[in-house]
């Protein structure tokens, strides 16, 4: 849905006969418009499948050495302090490491997704936006973990409250004796 959404956004805004996408026709065009969600799934498999992977596989290797330090740490009878320090030193190292690889891999596949380009273009795309545009991508993460707070704590609140403000509707209805549902005096 969000490849006929970006398609629709980017290319269904221009006029008729301007489409022509990577040198295609307009009967092309036409046929994106057709089926939009279907040929996003249909670009997913032919040109994103492998950059999922790529990524996928570079965070699952970050997760073996920190797997294998878990592994030494357990394994240890009784360590020293500073063998211990250090071991949670390196442990921490790459977990940032990890969270790090996991931002910029998510604003790879956006720029992946919205430019068409390899999941190499999107990893230096994205370093690029974070190193002149840190400060800025910071307030906007900000910003969003505000509103998924927002939305995760006002959506169920409305709905608790609509559904009291229905039932005692529905009770206030029922105490004058209309009935609800079904018919009067609990015939049929």
């Amino acid at each position: 849905i969000c490849g006929a959404t970006a398609y629709w956004f980017y290319v269904g805004s221009q006029p008729a006969g301007v489409h022509g996408v990577n040198g295609g026709s307009s009967s092309d065009d036409d046929e994106r418009e057709r089926f939009p969600t279907l040929n996003a799934f249909d670009r997913v498999f032919r040109f994103h499948l492998g950059t999922m992977a790529l990524a996928s596989f570079l965070i699952a290797l970050m997760k073996i050495p920190r797997a294998a330090l878990a592994y030494l740490e357990s394994q240890q009878k009784d360590p020293g302090w500073f063998a211990k320090f250090i071991l949670k030193c390196t442990q921490w190292a790459l977990w940032c490491f990890e969270q790090s690889l996991r931002y910029l891999t998510r604003f790879a596949y956006i720029h992946t997704a919205t430019d068409g380009g390899s999941f190499c273009a999107g990893c230096v795309s994205t370093f690029v936006l974070l190193r002149d545009h840190g400060v800025q991508m910071a307030v906007n993460e900000a910003v969003l973990w505000l509103l998924v707070l927002l939305q995760s704590s006002l959506t169920p609140l409305c709905c608790a409250l609509l559904a009291r403000r229905l039932a005692l509707r529905a009770r206030a209805l029922l105490d004058a004796g209309v009935h609800v549902m079904g018919s009067k005096d609990g015939e049929g």
